[in-house]
C-alpha cells in the first residue's frame, strides 16, 4: 500500500509541475522519495527523483545536472525504460530553454535511440517538439514548421501546455517566414478559454507569445502586454517576468523612451541567473549597446553588441545572431561607418536568405533600413555592392569595440 502511495505521489508530482503548481509538486516529490527509500521501491524513487530534477531545471544548471544524474541512475536501477527515455529527452530541455541550442541538440541526439526503442506516442511527439524548438532558434524555419506539423498531427501531445507550446512556436515561425500573419483576436480568445479551464501555464504561453509576437510590428501593443504581464504574474513565474521585461526594453527603446528602456534593463538585471541565459543575455547586451550608442558612447556600444553577437553565435541562436548583427549595423551607421554598414548588410542578406527569414522586427527593421539607405547614398552603388559582397563572402574585417 505504501508503495502504491509513493507511485501515485510521483505521478501526481509530474502533473502538478506541468500545471505550474510547483509547491504542490515539490511536496509530493519529497513524500514519495521518503516512502520509496523506506520501502525500497525503485520505480517510485526513480520517477520522483526525476521530477525533483525537473523542478530544479530553472535554477542552478549545476544543481540541476547533479540531480538529473542521480535521477538517471535511479531510473536505470529500476529498469524503467519509459521514464528513462523521457528523462533523456528532458535532459535537453534546460539547455534549450536557456538558449544553449548546441548543447540541447546534443542531448536530443543522445535521447533518440531510447525514444525509438520505447516507441511511445507521447515520447515520440515530445522529441519532435523539442527538435522543432531547436530548429526554430537555429533559423531552420522550414524544418521547424515541418516538425511542428508532424507533432500536432501525432497522438502524443494533448495537454494544454503541450499544444500551446507548439501552436505559439508554429505561429512565430510562420510569421518570420512571411507565410502567415498572427490572428491576435483568436489568440486572445484562446487565452480566455484556457483561463476558464484553469490551464494557467498554457494561457501564459499564449500571453508571452503575444508580447513577443507584437514586438515584430506593433511595439506599443507589445509594451501594453508586457506591462500587464509584469503587473499580474506571480513572482514564481520568473522566466515569464524576464521575458516581459526584455520585451518592454525593446519596445520602449523603439518608442524613443530611452530612460524607460534603461529601467527595464535594470529590472531584468535584478535576476542575474536568468539574465545569463543566452536567450536573454544576447538581447540585454543588444539593447544596452543601442542605448550606449544613443549616448554617443560608440566604443562601449560596439563592445556590447559584439558580446550580443558572440553569445548568439556560440549558443547556436541563428535568428538572434542576425538581430545582433543588425544592431551592429545601426551603431556603425550612427557613428558614420558606412562601409561597415554595407558589409554587415551583405552578411545579414546571406544569413536571412539561407533561413528563409523575411519577417520584420520593429525595434530594428526601420532604423536598419535607414542606415542601409544612407550607406548606399554615401558609398554609391558600386562601392556599396563591393562592401556587401565582402560581408556576404566573409571577407570583411570583423567589427570591433
Amino acid at each position: 500500500e505504501r508503495s502504491t502511495t509513493a507511485r501515485l505521489l510521483a505521478e501526481r508530482a509530474l502533473v502538478r509541475s506541468n500545471l505550474g503548481d510547483y509547491a504542490g509538486s515539490l511536496d509530493d516529490v519529497v513524500t514519495s522519495i521518503e516512502i520509496a527509500e523506506t520501502t525500497g521501491d525503485r520505480w517510485s524513487l526513480g520517477r520522483a527523483r526525476w521530477v525533483l530534477a525537473d523542478l530544479a531545471a530553472y535554477g542552478s544548471i549545476d544543481r540541476w545536472r547533479s540531480l538529473s544524474d542521480d535521477a538517471i541512475d535511479a531510473l536505470v536501477a529500476a529498469n524503467d525504460r519509459f521514464a528513462l527515455a523521457y528523462a533523456r529527452v528532458w535532459r535537453a530541455v534546460p539547455h534549450l530553454t536557456r538558449g544553449d541550442i548546441s548543447a540541447g541538440r546534443d542531448a536530443l541526439d543522445v535521447a533518440a535511440d531510447d525514444v525509438a526503442q520505447v516507441d511511445n506516442p507521447s515520447l515520440n511527439t515530445s522529441h519532435l517538439a523539442w527538435r522543432a524548438w531547436a530548429a526554430f532558434h537555429c533559423g531552420e524555419l522550414a524544418e521547424c514548421s515541418d516538425l511542428i506539423d508532424r507533432a500536432l498531427a501525432a497522438p502524443g501531445f494533448r495537454l494544454g501546455t503541450q499544444v500551446a507550446f507548439l501552436q505559439c512556436l508554429r505561429a512565430e515561425a510562420m510569421m518570420l517566414r512571411g507565410v502567415e500573419t498572427p490572428d491576435w483576436d483568436r489568440n486572445a480568445a484562446t487565452i480566455r478559454r484556457l483561463e476558464r479551464r484553469g490551464e494557467v501555464l498554457a494561457a501564459g504561453l499564449h500571453e508571452q507569445w503575444e508580447a513577443a509576437g507584437l514586438l515584430h510590428d506593433d511595439v506599443s501593443g507589445a509594451l501594453d502586454v508586457a506591462q500587464r504581464l509584469e503587473r499580474e504574474l506571480s513572482p514564481s513565474f520568473r522566466v515569464a517576468r524576464m521575458i516581459a521585461r526584455i520585451v518592454a526594453a525593446w519596445a520602449t527603446f523603439a518608442r524613443g523612451e530611452l530612460d524607460a528602456a534603461r529601467r527595464h534593463l535594470e529590472l531584468a538585471g535584478e535576476t542575474p541567473s536568468l539574465a545569463r541565459w543566452p536567450l536573454h543575455a544576447w538581447q540585454l547586451h543588444a539593447v544596452d549597446g543601442l542605448l550606449l550608442a544613443a549616448d554617443g558612447r560608440f566604443d562601449a556600444s560596439r563592445a556590447a553588441t559584439g558580446t550580443a553577437r558572440d553569445v548568439a553565435s556560440t549558443s547556436g541562436l541563428g535568428i538572434a545572431e542576425v538581430r545582433a548583427i543588425q544592431t551592429q549595423a545601426l551603431i556603425a551607421g550612427a557613428s558614420g561607418d558606412h562601409t561597415t554598414v554595407a558589409e554587415l548588410f551583405g552578411t545579414i542578406g546571406e544569413r536571412t536568405a539561407a533561413m528563409g527569414l523575411s519577417g520584420r522586427f520593429a525595434p530594428l527593421s526601420d532604423p536598419y533600413d535607414l542606415v542601409v539607405g544612407a550607406a548606399r547614398e554615401v558609398l554609391g552603388s558600386d562601392g556599396f555592392a563591393a562592401a556587401a559582397t565582402r560581408g556576404r563572402t566573409g571577407d570583411a574585417q570583423p567589427v570591433t569595440g
